[in-house]
């Protein structure tokens, strides 16, 4: 199972997949995601079914297709009752500089008993330790099981036409599932949800003019620093169900101003707002509204202008959900850690928030490898923890599909 996976993983951070839909992909590697999936699918030797769903983009914005696989294992064990996961990955990923790195980001490379590529830890070595976790089990297993796995090469950026469609289109098949595995990167905590993500750019224009005459302008960056004081002190509430709460960060303040005398007479502020469930990004857009409104008039105007995509937040244990499946990859963490895991709802958003759109008061939560190099250079994981990761999620299928059937499961 562990060379399975360095294998497999080494054979996607090999492929340049960079996401379709980011600005800074090449027209000509956009679609080099395909070629991932086409390892994946050559990995998956007990799989009853693997489609590869292509999606346009119905956005001006984000025209490019998208291909997402869609791969199927499941038992011959006959019951009239079968436990359905599914489980959610990625292989696209961030840009790279190669000048950047000790080697070069997609030339797997072994130092120090660590590999080191882009997509090491998010999250072309978690697909591989997952497939190679799925092909062993299945190969071994006398259970009744059925394992569904959605792969796409968009996620880290625009991520409309990936799984979002992919799970639209099998909910309309009538599939429905007992729970869902995120394999994003969490530190082999659990994240039990995660925080929306919204990002917001005021823009306030003034008068540039020269510094040494007051009457010649009105300083857009000074009225700018203001309202980046008045957007970080928005009250937001604590959720109580949320063990990471709501919270506003500055990200960057740019001005017009060209030379050593003259004052900017434009300025913007870009900030980002992490929200929990219990707010909307229209209830936030109002609140910073409210916020910015005493630094209106006396020669300045302020505008807003809100991303048209706003990321929202998802409780991954709603009320009602079902905790076997959490109980059971929380005991196998322990199992193979000595350690109890942590469940949390930090870290960045990901597919997981599409979910219960779909299949309502189900269990979604997330689970991978230590996070402190992804996106970075020299993005790496270490032998151990791609043995840890695959011995986990191994443990996981086992125990969860012998503690937990229950009937009356169609589609």
């Amino acid at each position: 199972m562990l060379n399975a996976a360095i294998e497999l993983s080494e054979k996607l951070i090999a492929v340049e997949s960079l996401t379709p839909t980011h600005p800074d992909t090449p027209p000509e590697k956009a679609e080099n995601g395909l070629v991932a999936l086409k390892e994946l699918m050559d990995f998956a030797q007990h799989a009853v079914l693997q489609q590869v769903h292509v999606f346009e983009g119905n956005d001006a914005n984000y025209p490019q297709r998208v291909h997402t696989l869609h791969t199927v294992w499941e038992s011959n064990v006959f019951t009239t009752s079968r436990v359905r996961l599914l489980y959610i990955g990625h292989v696209d990923v961030v840009p790279a500089n190669p000048k950047e790195w000790k080697s070069h980001p997609f030339n797997p490379t072994w130092r120090d008993d660590k590999l080191y590529g882009r997509g090491a830890v998010d999250m072309k070595t978690p697909v591989a330790c997952a497939y190679a976790a799925i092909e062993h089990f299945c190969a071994h297993s006398s259970l009744p099981f059925e394992i569904h796995a959605v792969i796409t090469t968009d996620e880290e950026y625009a991520a409309l036409n990936g799984v979002d469609p992919v799970l639209r289109t099998l909910k309309k098949q009538g599939l429905n599932f007992d729970a869902v595995l995120v394999g994003e990167p969490s530190n082999f905590d659990i994240a039990i949800g995660r925080r929306g993500s919204y990002n917001i750019k005021a823009v306030v224009k003034g008068l540039k003019g020269h510094m040494a005459y007051d009457e010649s302008y009105r300083n857009a960056l000074k009225r700018a620093r203001q309202i980046a004081d008045a957007l970080e002190a928005i009250p937001f509430e604590t959720h109580p169900d949320w063990k990471a709460q709501t919270k506003l960060i500055i990200r960057r303040i740019d001005s017009d101003s060209d030379s050593t005398s003259v004052v900017p007479g434009k300025a913007e502020v870009y900030f980002n707002i992490r929200f929990t469930g219990n707010y909307t990004p229209q209830q936030l857009l109002k609140m910073v509204e409210k916020a910015i409104r005493p630094y209106r008039g006396k020669g300045m105007k302020i505008s807003l202008q809100p991303s048209q995509y706003p990321q929202v937040a998802y409780n991954g244990m709603p009320q009602g959900a079902s905790d076997v499946f959490v109980t059971c990859l929380a005991n196998a963490i322990r199992r193979h850690t000595g350690e109890w895991p942590q469940q949390t709802h930090s870290g960045g958003t990901s597919d997981g928030r599409y979910v219960q759109q779909y299949w309502p008061g189900i269990p979604v939560v997330e689970f991978g490898p230590l996070v402190h190099t992804m996106h970075q250079p020299n993005e790496h994981i270490s032998m151990p923890h791609i043995r840890l990761l695959c011995t986990i999620l191994h443990t996981l299928f086992e125990t969860y599909f012998q503690a937990y059937n229950r009937p009356g499961k169609d589609g």
